[in-house]
Parts: structure tokens; sequence; C-alpha cells
């Protein structure tokens, strides 16, 4: 990531002058760290590093996530103030995004909506060009205290639709994915162990916490009539067969 790219970011934030400060110290060092380090990449943008970090970051730490590979150099997202507690009419959508995606108020295992909101989202290229802009609607879900993320997005910036498994339900690839993430405090310094995880792909890190926290991400995801759907747990109690399963209860409804 270039430093213009995480100081525009950072700018983006809503947080306090000092809290800003201390976020750009430690993303401008921890930048710093791994273009020492890192390898040659692929020009395609690949869906686990940036799709998944993204919305972990979002909503572990409410801060803008980036690409981490390819032409495009970031991939930013900010809220709009326009939430909601109740599910969003076809005719909200309409108005909001131009299309009607597939929603619930509940699913079959007991997980029903409590709130969402509108989005603002953008990707950049390394020079900090806008490619796209869009507005994407995100729905949280809960089950006795497990949460449950459901982020519905449409653009045309090409991403690499990959992960662990997939599986076809109602004639459309769902792919599964999972991954661990290692929240750290800012001006957190990262031993070899640390690297040598964050470079075979074992850890995603993220700075933020105020102790080091190992956080268990998995999501389904999958595209639907050029409509993007995201769902994810953070440290959730789902299994991979009852996500593919939530999944498969929305494609049901297309």
């Amino acid at each position: 990531m270039e430093v213009y790219e995480i100081k525009n970011a950072v700018e983006s934030i809503k947080l306090p002058e000092e809290a800003k400060r201390r976020i750009l110290e430690a993303s401008l060092a921890c930048a710093a760290d791994k273009g020492r380090e890192e390898k040659p990449r692929t020009k395609r943008t690949n869906l686990r590093r940036t799709v998944i970090a993204a919305i972990a970051a979002v909503m572990l730490l409410s801060v803008t996530a980036y690409a981490a590979s390819g032409e495009m150099g970031s991939w930013n997202a900010k809220e709009t103030g326009r939430k909601f507690r109740e599910l969003p009419t076809a005719e909200y959508c309409l108005s909001e995004l131009g299309y009607v995606p597939l929603m619930t108020e509940s699913f079959e295992n007991g997980y029903s909506f409590t709130d969402g909101g509108i989005e603002e989202k953008s990707f950049t290229d390394k020079s900090g060009g806008v490619i796209e802009e869009y507005r994407s609607l995100s729905l949280n879900y809960e089950k006795e205290g497990d949460r449950l993320s459901l982020d519905v997005d449409k653009f045309h910036t090409a991403l690499d639709m990959s992960g662990d498994k997939s599986r076809v339900i109602g004639g459309v690839e769902v792919i599964y994915d999972s991954y661990v993430n290692k929240v750290v405090p800012l001006g957190y310094e990262l031993t070899a162990e640390d690297k040598a995880a964050r470079d075979s792909g074992e850890l995603v890190f993220s700075y933020g916490s105020e102790y080091p926290e190992i956080v268990h991400v998995q999501s389904v995801f999958w595209d639907m009539d050029g409509i993007k759907y995201f769902m994810t747990q953070l440290d959730g109690a789902l299994t991979e067969e009852e996500l593919f399963t939530m999944a498969g209860e929305l494609i049901a409804r297309g």
C-alpha cells in the first residue's frame, strides 16, 4: 500500500485528531515493514485478502479496509448515517441502491434481523483515482447474542471470487472461506512468528485493539444477477454447513 493511500484513508475516518495520528503512525510503520519483505503479487485482486478482511475490519474496528494486490489501490467504506431497525422495503432499496436485493426477516435456524444501514463504498487505483463508487446494504442478524452480518454489494470491479470450498446451490456457486485475524494494539511490532504467519496467509493483521486478540472469521459469498452477497461471522457459533444452508435460503427467494 502506498503512503498517500494510508494518509487519505486515515483522514476519512471520523475520529479525534490524536487517534488519527496514532493510527497513521502505526499504519505507516506496518506498511514500511511489509514493503521491505513482500514478494511480487498477482495483478488480480484476491477476495480473501480484501472482501473478507474488509468486512472483518468494519465489524471489529470501524476503519477503512484496503485491497492488498493488483491494479486496485484501496477499497473504502464509510457509513452514510442512514440506518434502520426494520428490514428495508423494496421501494427504499430501489431509491438508495437502484436495485432490490434478496433479504429476509429471519432464517430457519433462528437468526433474526436486528438492524442495518446504507454504506458508501469506492474502489480507487494506486494513484488515488476513483475506479468506481457505489452504495452498499448492510444487514445484521442475531440469535441469543450470536451475531451475523449480511453485506450486499453491486459493483463492476473485478475480484477473484475464490475460497476454501464451494458448492452449487439453486444453480448459484456459493463459496465458503475462513481465516484467522490477529487484532493488535496501535504501535504493536510484529514478531518473527507474526511475520511468518502473515506471509504464509495463516494470519491477517488488524490494528486498534487494547491487547492482541485472535478472531476467527468465516464467510459465505456468492454472485447472483450481478449482485454480490457476503454473509460473515466473527468467532460465531455457526458451522460451515449452517452458513451454506442460510445462503441457500436467501437464494431460494430469487
